[in-house]
């Protein structure tokens, strides 16, 4: 029984770092824009605070959870984009879906990053 446990317990943090093993860079440099634009968004409001005094000004549980859950749908979409193209989409080589999704992903906070500043 318990050999049986240490064999799970090793094997599910393995094949979870096998499958984001090809994918990290993407989830990475996302995941930075993410920060970023977390950031962002807090200047934003502490100058509104200070211009106007309706904003909150501080950092938010909710806003911070929003932040967690766009990270993590980022990640699942930019491992799924290299589930179909490794698994769906063998017949083309040169598809490159997860650079293709991440560069999405990090336009779409670059864009946000903007309209803050």
């Amino acid at each position: 029984m318990q050999n049986s446990f240490i064999k799970w317990l090793f094997a599910i943090p393995t094949g979870i770092l096998a499958i984001l093993g090809p994918n990290l860079p993407f989830i990475i440099i996302a995941f930075i824009f993410i920060i970023i634009d977390c950031f962002s968004a807090y200047r934003l409001r502490r100058r509104v605070k200070k211009k106007t005094g309706k904003a909150a000004g501080k950092f938010r549980s909710n806003k911070g959870w929003k932040a967690f859950l766009t990270a993590l749908a980022s990640m699942v979409a930019i491992v799924l984009a290299w589930v179909i193209q490794t698994k769906i989409l063998v017949m083309y080589d040169n598809l490159y879906l997860p650079n293709w999704t991440a560069a999405v992903i990090c336009f779409i906070q670059a864009w946000s990053i903007l309209e803050h500043e």
